[in-house]
């Protein structure tokens, strides 16, 4: 004979309450060490020097664990000497692609957020990076959507780096974003450019649309509470 159980009328909203709770305080990603992933590769000191000098500010802090990225990195011997120290900004995909990935993108592309962009050195889409992929020749290719800068993918057999969340990719040139910072170029290594203050500027909006949406949700706890 089965025995009934009691449950209180507060459990439902006791688990609301908990699963709101949960939703807002996500568990944070392990700090996650740029310098570290690229340094393997010795091919590629030149372009880990500069990401790690021009966006210091990044690197040091956990900018990079909250986001899946792909890092579009340049050899050594097709790296020029002399570019514009925010150049490597966009080389920088706020997206996770593999190489399989890329092979499933069609002819007509796809339009994918770049650091640049998203420090706000770019108004629109200015910044971002199209890639298309061509099936009969196998090519992928990298095009700065304001600049008739373009950058194709070198033939490797695999995705660099052990990471989950970070995917590195080799490119035969840099791709140079919209309105570079410095319109002289630097020889290496470039001078660090602190962008703090634009990463600030640039979340303020979504974290405060986050917060409005944190008091909305409080106050209909709140109204469940009282009609409870």
């Amino acid at each position: 004979m089965a025995i009934p159980i009691s449950i209180p009328k507060f459990s439902n909203l006791t688990f609301i309450y908990l699963l709101l709770f949960f939703s807002l305080h996500l568990i944070p990603i392990s700090s996650l060490n740029i310098t570290n992933l690229l340094s393997p590769y010795h091919d590629l000191s030149g372009f880990t020097s500069f990401l790690t000098s021009t966006a210091t500010a990044l690197v040091a802090s956990d900018f990079f664990s909250r986001y899946p990225i792909t890092i579009l990195a340049v050899p050594n011997d097709r790296l020029p000497t002399s570019i514009p120290s925010s150049s490597v900004l966009s080389d920088v995909l706020l997206q996770y692609l593999s190489l399989s990935d890329l092979r499933l993108i069609s002819p007509t592309g796809k339009l994918v957020k770049t650091l640049f962009q998203e420090i706000g050195r770019a108004p629109g889409n200015s910044g971002s990076v199209n890639i298309t992929y061509d099936p009969f020749s196998d090519a992928v290719a990298f095009h700065s959507v304001a600049t008739n800068s373009n950058a194709t993918l070198l033939p490797v057999n695999k995705t660099l780096g052990h990471d989950p969340s970070v995917s590195i990719l080799l490119l035969n040139s840099l791709v140079i974003p919209y309105n570079p910072d410095l319109t002289a170029s630097e020889t290496r290594p470039p001078q660090a450019i602190n962008i703090t203050k634009e990463l600030i500027d640039g979340h303020n909006f979504k974290e405060r649309k986050q917060e409005k949406r944190k008091k909305k949700i409080i106050k209909i706890l709140l109204q469940l509470r009282d009609c409870s």
